[in-house]
């Protein structure tokens, strides 16, 4: 494999009416250790402090692109239109980059040939707030096929979407529309997995850098919240990923979370657009709840998920090791 060198890498910024985050975000980009990108902010609204923010940053190569009309949606399919590097990097506008973590990643791809996709661990950070100190980076992590990249995503751990890189080939794959169809708002997972395929998943153990915490943050705003057929279709494509044979750890940790994700996803993060009892038996119907899922749920109670989802963090962390 041909060396991967910084100017294989592509990053897009979508953003909506947030100048001032918009220019902390091209900051952190901009001052990587590894040194300039490739930068092009997508606008998704028609204010001219966007455009004026963007300016800015000419000289530094920073490209402005219109897409008001298309939506967050409409912004990831241009993306991938666009794209005409090695590797993509979608970073949203109110997140800020590590000053070394582009430079990582780059070390990390050279050093697996079948890297699909290079994620992170962040910290979460009240905007307009002084961060946190910038935390020293090391090169412990894993390195996942994608079913224990689901695996590991499913037993609670948090790897960043908005920090994802993605080898450019398996992204160009992905059926974004399909994939924002399914899932909605909670399809970032989805599409960070499914860009795995028959690849490789590195995950830096390290926080990599500062999501923002705002009153606009989508994430936190109900009104967005998709149907309930999304997250059963969310549990079920774990399942196909993770399988539910309890002899396995993929199998045992779907086993013993499904019911409690289900129920989860039931309290706070879909529209309840059907009863409680209407979604589990769809779920049922689905293959999103399986009959050895459905039957671990009777002794599976919460003190025995805590307990393994201790000793599977304990494990992750444990088997972490150099990326490089």
């Amino acid at each position: 494999m041909p060396f991967v060198t910084l100017a294989d890498l592509q990053v897009f910024i979508p953003t909506f009416n947030r100048p001032e985050m918009l220019k902390s975000t091209l900051n952190s980009v901009l001052c990587q250790s590894a040194g300039t990108p490739c930068v092009t902010v997508l606008d998704n609204g028609t204010f001219p402090s966007t455009k004026e923010t963007v300016d800015l940053f000419s000289q530094s190569g920073v490209g402005y692109h219109n897409s008001s009309s298309l939506g967050q949606r409409g912004n990831f399919l241009l993306a991938q239109q666009l794209l005409s590097r090695k590797y993509v990097l979608l970073l949203h506008d109110d997140d800020q980059l590590h000053p070394d973590y582009l430079a990582f990643v780059l070390k990390a791809i050279n050093a697996h040939s079948d890297a699909a996709l290079v994620t992170c661990d962040v910290i979460e950070w009240p905007v307009g707030t002084e961060k946190e100190n910038r935390p020293h980076l090391h090169n412990s992590g894993h390195v996942f096929t994608q079913r224990e990249f689901a695996t590991f995503v499913y037993n609670s751990e948090r790897p960043s979407f908005s920090f994802a890189i993605y080898e450019a080939e398996s992204f160009k794959k992905i059926n974004l529309s399909s994939i924002f169809e399914t899932y909605g708002k909670w399809g970032d997972t989805p599409l960070m997995i499914e860009a795995v395929g028959n690849g490789k998943a590195l995950m830096f153990m390290d926080t990599c850098g500062w999501a923002g915490v705002h009153a606009g943050r989508d994430s936190g705003d109900r009104s967005t919240l998709p149907p309930a057929i999304s997250w059963i279709h969310l549990e079920k494509q774990f399942c196909k990923y993770m399988g539910d044979n309890p002899r396995t750890f993929s199998g045992l940790s779907f086993c013993l979370m499904n019911y409690r994700h289900l129920r989860s996803g039931f309290k706070r993060r879909i529209r309840k657009d059907m009863t409680f009892r209407q979604y589990i038996q769809k779920s049922k119907t689905e293959k999103a709840l399986t009959e050895r899922s459905s039957l671990f749920r009777f002794f599976s109670c919460r003190i025995v998920q805590n307990v393994f989802l201790w000793f599977s963090h304990r494990h992750f962390k444990k088997s972490a090791r150099p990326l490089f």
